[in-house]
């Protein structure tokens, strides 16, 4: 990790068809994941462990085996549980929760849901137009009982 704060670009990438395939997570690796770690090696304490889902990137075997060289210890997914052990999607069924608690008191008082409502969805709180309060779906998603259920 950084010591101090560093400023890093966004990324996203795709394939020609909208998805990740091996392709794909291997840029993402290197132009996104890589640089969040500049000091990962292949040494005791300087390892960085990766959770990949079960989709098409993890076909491509020299990817992950050039990543253990680095440091990067890989953990495959199994196929068709990422419900279960992805937190991120955990994370979207409780903010859809969230989404629709706000949105039956905006309907209530006829108000809309503005893109300035978004952290409220993901990290919850008090609503001051409806009075809503929202649980924090990030913390409840990434929490280390949840991370060690997955």
């Amino acid at each position: 990790m950084f010591d101090t704060s560093h400023e890093l670009p966004s990324a996203f990438g795709m394939n020609e068809r909208g998805g990740m395939n091996s392709v794909e997570l291997d840029k993402c690796m290197k132009k996104a994941i890589l640089p969040l770690f500049p000091d990962v090696e292949d040494v005791p304490c300087k390892h960085v462990l990766l959770k990949l889902d079960s989709g098409l990137g993890q076909m491509n075997l020299d990817m992950p085996a050039d990543l253990v060289l680095q440091g990067v210890q890989v953990i495959p997914g199994i196929q068709n549980t990422t419900h279960v052990t992805q937190e991120t999607d955990q994370n979207c069924v409780l903010c859809k929760r969230n989404l629709q608690l706000l949105l039956e008191a905006m309907q209530k008082m006829r108000k809309r849901i503005m893109a300035s409502d978004l952290p409220l969805l993901v990290f919850g709180g008090h609503d001051h137009i409806t009075k809503t309060v929202l649980k924090n779906a990030f913390e409840r998603a990434f929490s280390l009982e949840r991370n060690l259920g997955c």
